[in-house]
């Protein structure tokens, strides 16, 4: 009978220090900004200690860091934004929806709709990793590649019909929506 009691109290010791544990919402929102400012800052060390064991389990904090800079460095990314949308909160989890916000020397801004589970494991707060909080919609053993092809302009011709401009390869071909103030004129 006193072991019943003993068991009893023991459970119920357990389940008051879990429910403490993760009942600060602050612990979910302060994990999630620690997550962000570390990609802004490419602080990857930052990132790998907030991982989950089961993430951890996949990568190492070596390969992290090399999968990050592989695919930032041929973006070519100078600087990272992340700015948060939305949050979700489910049980002892944490949903968290931002934009992750790439500056690139060579492709302009690219802006990405992304999203990290923030997990209350004990007392810790971890995030759920997966390559897709490198680059939306990528998975393990995804890789990518960088590919020119260069474009063939058009012919012009004047009113005649003479040509003015013959087909020729272009070595870039880009549309900014951000210079064009009239965007359905110009499709």
């Amino acid at each position: 009978k006193a072991l019943l009691v003993f068991c009893l109290s023991a459970a119920v010791i357990c389940c008051c220090v879990l429910l403490a544990a993760c009942s600060s919402q602050d612990g979910f929102e302060r994990t999630a900004q620690r997550l962000f400012s570390a990609l802004e800052n490419r602080d990857y060390d930052t990132i790998y200690s907030l991982m989950t064991p089961s993430s951890e389990a996949v990568i190492s904090r070596e390969k992290l860091g090399e999968y990050y800079d592989k695919v930032y460095d041929m973006l070519q990314v100078g600087s990272i934004e992340v700015q948060t949308t939305e949050r979700v909160e489910q049980d002892r989890d944490c949903v968290f929806n931002y934009k992750l916000i790439l500056h690139s020397e060579q492709y302009g801004t690219l802006e990405y709709d992304s999203t990290v589970t923030v997990r209350c494991l004990l007392e810790f707060y971890r995030i759920d990793w997966t390559p897709s909080n490198v680059v939306p919609g990528m998975d393990y053993y995804d890789t990518i590649h960088k590919v020119t092809l260069k474009g063939i302009r058009g012919e012009i011709f004047d009113c005649n019909g003479a040509v003015l401009v013959k087909n020729s390869y272009a070595a870039t071909v880009y549309f900014n929506l951000n210079k064009t103030e009239d965007f359905s004129a110009s499709a």
